[in-house]
């Protein structure tokens, strides 16, 4: 008597077809944890709204919410306050973490560099890190993901990013989100950008959090320069960096800003003498303007080049590259500074909209012709 061939088992099939993730998934983890650990880093504090006194701590804050039931938060901070920085060091440390039985998958996103965010967006950045559409798909079934998207305002979206990828809905993506965006772009309605609403009736469901990064304090700028001390190869010890930032007229108020801070660190050996008595100086707070504004420009360029660009931006950048994009960045902003004292008697606060202020000396600044668009960002 012959067996008959046994039946095919759909869990078998499965079983013996399931796509390898956890491969993949250990080298993503590899590159991301890759020449990590030897910057300066000091974990921001931050307030519960821009608006808000008290602060706190904002990587406590963000495990809190990774231990809850909500599902955004959003970091808000100033150009510079180290918004990246915090998304890069907690993606270390939830990788650190990583437990591959239980764990969920941390997965940094820079949104500038993703196509269509707006409905791809976690898809599209596993292809970028070398997932087949058969991992994706067993990740988006099985997996849970802790989603650190870093440059909400570079991307220049204004979609509610949760919302339209469906997160957390029967049969999509489960995940928990941490968006960054600088603090200019949010707008008066900026929680309609970001915070999960009841799909049924349009209400907030409550499962959203927010806290705005907070200027550097004294303890937090001396602890950047102990720490810029021992990894920078500079000719300063931390007593002179010290002595500059205290008598340097304003510069304090300057270096509260992180990005800022660190600039100075490394322009300062490069101006002054440190026999200098620097209360006496003029000169030096104009040349450290001077580095500010180029060290911005440059900043600038360099993420211009990492955005998703339309052909016609492409060409306008390139064309702005090779007449000299630094200075264009500082006629740009001379002019605008010039715009604003004659039109606004130096108040720096400018509401633009695109329909009402057609043909008005704003159009020139913040209208998308000639690029200065790119120049803005």
């Amino acid at each position: 008597m012959v067996t008959p061939p046994p039946k095919e088992s759909p869990l078998l099939d499965y079983v013996q077809n399931k796509p390898d993730v956890e491969t993949p998934l250990r080298k993503l983890r590899r590159e991301r944890l890759k020449g990590r650990g030897g910057d300066v880093y000091i974990s921001p504090r931050a307030k519960a709204t821009p608006r808000a006194t008290d602060d706190f701590d904002l990587t406590a804050k963000v495990q809190e919410f990774l231990a809850s039931d909500k599902k955004v938060f959003l970091v808000l901070g100033d150009s510079g306050a180290g918004k990246s920085t915090f998304n890069r060091a907690l993606e270390v440390n939830l990788w650190d973490n990583y437990d591959k039985i239980n764990g969920r998958i941390p997965l940094f996103i820079h949104l500038p560099a993703i196509e269509k965010p707006e409905r791809d967006l976690i898809a599209e950045r596993l292809r970028k890190v070398n997932f087949n559409e058969n991992q994706i798909m067993e990740l988006k079934l099985h997996r849970e993901f802790i989603l650190i998207c870093d440059g909400y305002d570079e991307s220049q979206q204004t979609q509610n990013l949760y919302m339209s990828n469906d997160l957390n809905q029967p049969g999509q993506w489960r995940a928990q989100m941490i968006i960054s965006c600088r603090t200019e772009y949010s707008g008066v309605e900026y929680k309609d950008r970001f915070q999960p609403t009841d799909r049924n009736n349009g209400g907030s469901t409550g499962q959203f959090q927010e806290a705005t990064i907070s200027p550097f304090n004294k303890e937090q700028t001396q602890d950047y320069i102990r720490q810029y001390e021992s990894l920078a190869r500079s000719s300063w010890g931390s007593e002179d960096y010290l002595r500059a930032l205290e008598q340097i007229p304003n510069l304090q108020d300057l270096v509260k800003n992180p990005f800022l801070l660190k600039i100075s660190l490394e322009v300062l050996p490069r101006l002054l003498k440190t026999n200098t008595d620097f209360s006496s100086t003029r000169i030096t707070r104009v040349q450290l303007y001077d580095e500010f504004v180029a060290q911005w420009i440059d900043r600038g360029k360099i993420r211009l080049n990492e955005m998703e660009l339309s052909p016609y931006d492409k060409r306008t950048l390139k064309r702005m590259t090779d007449s000299g994009f630094q200075q264009h960045g500082i006629t740009y902003l001379k002019e605008l500074v010039k715009a604003i004292y004659e039109h606004q008697n130096g108040n720096p606060v400018i509401h633009y909209s695109e329909h009402d202020d057609r043909r008005t000396w704003k159009e020139a600044f913040f209208s998308d012709r000639d690029g200065s668009h790119l120049l803005r960002e």
